[in-house]
């Protein structure tokens, strides 16, 4: 019987063990990384995003104040440390999603 998990299905299935990793590894860099994160304004991402949009790309935000992105669902954490993770999630879990017949090809590889 062919294996029916795709190879974005497993690094998906992966995210745990590496955030676990990443945490252990790097929570110094990542706290003073979230601090200066919380620091961005926001309502500019948003009008980035806007105006990205405008030019009929697709935008996907997690933000409800983009009206001209589209709304990529995830996992509220309200947490510095955690709400990338989530968001890192939700992204592959939207890629693994996209049709075939766009002829994507993953590029990239999970360590």
């Amino acid at each position: 019987m062919q294996d029916s998990i795709t190879r974005m299905r497993r690094e998906v299935l992966e995210i745990p063990d590496a955030v676990a990793r990443l945490l252990t590894r790097s929570a110094g860099e990542i706290s003073t990384a979230a601090k200066r994160l919380c620091k961005v304004d926001p309502p500019f991402l948003g009008d980035v995003a806007y105006l990205i949009a405008a030019k009929r790309v697709n935008v996907f935000v997690t933000s409800d104040k983009s009206k001209a992105a589209q709304r990529l669902e995830h996992v509220r954490t309200n947490h510095p440390l955690t709400e990338p993770i989530t968001l890192i999630a939700s992204v592959y879990a939207m890629v693994e999603r996209l049709p075939a017949s766009r002829h994507l090809k993953k590029v990239t590889q999970t360590r």
